[in-house]
């Protein structure tokens, strides 16, 4: 088990990496886009975004699934997998922390565009920093994760990167200087 998860590892950082260098450029873009011509472009852009996306799901040839089906039941195998969660407890503490998180910390997006507009009394290019910043600090994580040889001390370090993100929630919302802000998104 610990080769799969030393082998599992860069593969999950790298498609995060993928996934936040994706959150950091686009809300720097769309900020400027909605300063410069509205958000009417935003939309339309992110339509016509698709066009390539469905493009290429349409292209794939795949072959049958030649495997045989499995004789369990789902609710069976979602038992099985239940088992080794409860049973492993990193990967129970791990995905308990990653539960409240994903909780408690969610809001804080709902909350930026406020933060934006009457905290740093900016306008849609404010939050288009804002955004881009979290993206920022997402990817210097997921690169780090990336460049991460084994899983010995990721406790550790999750439990530094949320203590790091709850003050930074805290602090974002009475700071009324720009890049404070940027800094504590990051």
């Amino acid at each position: 088990v610990t080769g799969v998860q030393t082998c599992a590892l860069p593969i999950f950082a790298l498609n995060s990496s993928n996934f936040n260098a994706a959150r950091l450029i686009g809300p720097a873009i769309a900020g400027g886009v909605v300063a410069a011509v509205g958000e009417g472009y935003c939309f339309l852009i992110d339509g016509v975004s698709y066009i390539a996306v469905i493009a290429g799901l349409l292209a794939m040839k795949l072959k049958k699934d030649e495997r045989p089906r499995s004789d369990k039941h789902v609710l069976h195998e979602i038992k099985e997998g239940w088992k080794y969660v409860v049973s492993s407890t990193p990967l129970r503490n791990i995905l308990a922390f990653l539960g409240i998180i994903g909780i408690l910390g969610a809001p804080y997006t709902v909350l930026t565009p406020m933060i934006a507009g009457q905290v740093l009394k900016g306008g849609a290019h404010t939050l288009g920093f804002l955004m881009a910043a979290a993206g920022v600090g997402a990817l210097s994580c997921a690169i780090s994760l990336v460049l991460r040889k084994t899983v010995v001390g990721l406790a550790r370090a999750m439990a530094f990167s949320v203590g790091a993100f709850a003050i930074g929630c805290v602090f974002l919302g009475v700071t009324a200087n720009l890049w404070i802000s940027l800094a504590r998104m990051a």
